[in-house]
Order: structure tokens, then C-alpha cells, then sequence
């Protein structure tokens, strides 16, 4: 916080701060909390940092974020004390890492995605109108659909994200692609043993998959009855037909993980839905990232 000294107030880029009245800011923050004020330390909007400048700093008077998934409530994630957020601090020092919140609207099943272009609406007004001062990043964490926010918000933000990192965010095909213009780092972090970025995909790449794998098992049956029948050109023919459905299948199941458009695609193997927002797995993610060196 660049601080200039005026006739006994401190100037922090934003508004005035008075030391002689107990570190009070004569004015609100100039922009509404990005949480929409669920957060209690955010109902005071003359204070700084939510009332924790132990934990938090804020180089302009305002506020750095990161993007809740569709309907999260998990405390590792809004919670701006839990190990998770702490860790992306440490990631991102001198910035305060606090939560963009959106409700996610319309995030349901077929084509009814009007919820993340409205959310993505709304983060692209946030980022136009945030004072970036010289030099300062933007960095954007989300999680979930909040990753198909931020895509969403690419096409109309007035400048580029220095550090995308996704957690988690359902690759659906009925969303257009990030705007890669407007990336400078993308990372995208998965899991192969997460169902929520398969069912959250576009039923295309669900039937697909599916489909696939029915059509592999099928004739995998077919070459285990020739097997029987000692017909072993049958055999052969039907377990290369197999071998081909799954693979087509395993394709649309990554489908639903891998970005083309990323710069990493770091995948992860154990680690359920919210499992991928803790600190092991930002620790063990932030250097492949390209976040720290």
C-alpha cells in the first residue's frame, strides 16, 4: 500500500486513513465486497483487509480473488483463514487472496449454462473497474465451474490474466474455449478420479464416453464367444474392435479434464471433487504451474 502523507491523513491509493482516530479510512472501499458481504469481517467497509492485516495485505485499499465452484460451500475453500487459502497466499505474496463469490445460476443439466455467462459478465465489470497500479498482476484461482466463469469473462476484459489456475473445472464443450489472448499462464489441474468433471461436461462428451464403453464391452463379449467357438480370426477381429471403442471412450472421458488451450495439464490421480483445494495439492502443483521457480 503506497502510502503519501496529507495534512496529518495517509493517502492509500484509494481513500484517506486516519492513525490519530484508532487506523480508521475516512471513506468505504471503493468497491463492494466480492463476496457480497457474507463475509463478517467484510460488513465493517471502512476497515482493511476484512479486519485481518495480520494475515492479509492489500496494496491498493482493495482486494485480489479467487472463484468458488456451482453451490460450494466447503470451508477449504471460503474460508480465508483454512490451509488451503493460507497456501495460495504464500503463492501470491503481497496480494490478498479473498473470494469472487457467484451463486451459480443455471448450472444445470443440457444447455442451460446462462448462469456462467452472467457470473462471467460480472467478474469481467470487477476486473475492468479494479485500479491496477504499474506492475501489478492479475492472478485468478477458481475452482470447479468457476474455471468456465473466468472463461467466459476472457472475451470481456480489458486486460490479460497474468496466472489462471484451474482446480477441478469441468472441460464442457457447450462453453466456448478460453480466450487465449488473454492468458498469459494457464494451468489446469485435474483429477482422474473426480465424477464431477465428467458429469459436468456437455451431454455429448457424457454419451459419447458412455457409448464407448458399451460398444467396447459389447465386443469384448463377441470375441469371448468366438474364443468358445474356437473361431480365433473372429477373435482377434473383435478384440481390436474393443481395443479401439476404449480408447475412443478414455478420449472423451479426458475430454472432460485436459484443456488443449492450457500451457500445463497437470493431472492428478487419488484426490476427489474438493479434494483438489487443499494445501498438499497447491504446494505440489505451484512449481509445474510455472507460479513459482
Amino acid at each position: 500500500m503506497n502510502e503519501a502523507s496529507t495534512g496529518g491523513l495517509d493517502y492509500a491509493d484509494q481513500r484517506y486513513f486516519v492513525g490519530a482516530m484508532g487506523g480508521r479510512f475516512l471513506t468505504v472501499d471503493p468497491y463492494p465486497p466480492p463476496d457480497g458481504m457474507s463475509n463478517p469481517g467484510e460488513w465493517n467497509r471502512y476497515s482493511f483487509v476484512a479486519g485481518d492485516p495480520v494475515n492479509s495485505v492489500d496494496p491498493d485499499g482493495l482486494v485480489v480473488i479467487k472463484i468458488n465452484g456451482a453451490f460450494n460451500s466447503n470451508p477449504d475453500w471460503i474460508q480465508a483463514d483454512s490451509e488451503f487459502s493460507q497456501a495460495v497466499a504464500d503463492t501470491f505474496v503481497g496480494q490478498t487472496v479473498v473470494n469472487w463469490t457467484w451463486p451459480g445460476w443455471g448450472v444445470t443439466f443440457f444447455l442451460d449454462y446462462a448462469g456462467i455467462e452472467m457470473a462471467g459478465g460480472q467478474l469481467a465489470s470487477f476486473i475492468n473497474n479494479y485500479q491496477f497500479q504499474p506492475g501489478e498482476q492479475l492472478n485468478i484461482v477458481a475452482f470447479s465451474d468457476g474455471g468456465n466463469v473466468v472463461k467466459s469473462a476472457s472475451y470481456f476484459i480489458n486486460r490479460p490474466i497474468d496466472n489462471l489456475v484451474t482446480l477441478g473445472t469441468p472441460q464442457n464443450w457447450d462453453i466456448p474455449d478460453i480466450n487465449s489472448r488473454m492468458v498469459k499462464n494457464y494451468c489446469n489441474v485435474y483429477s482422474l478420479a473426480d465424477p464431477v468433471q465428467f458429469l459436468g461436461s456437455s451431454p455429448r462428451q457424457i454419451f459419447n464416453a458412455i457409448d464407448n464403453s458399451y460398444d467396447s464391452a459389447l465386443a469384448q463379449w463377441y470375441a469371448w464367444q468366438a474364443f468358445l467357438d474356437g473361431n480365433f480370426a473372429q477373435f482377434f477381429k473383435y478384440q481390436a474392435l474393443s481395443a479401439k471403442y476404449a480408447a475412443e471412450s478414455s478420449f472423451w472421458v479426458l475430454s472432460t479434464r485436459v484443456d488443449a488451450r492450457a500451457k500445463n495439464n497437470i493431472a492428478r490421480t487419488s484426490e476427489s471433487h474438493f479434494g483438489l483445494h487443499t494445501r498438499k495439492v497447491w504446494t505440489e502443483i505451484a512449481r509445474p504451474c510455472g507460479l513459482i521457480r
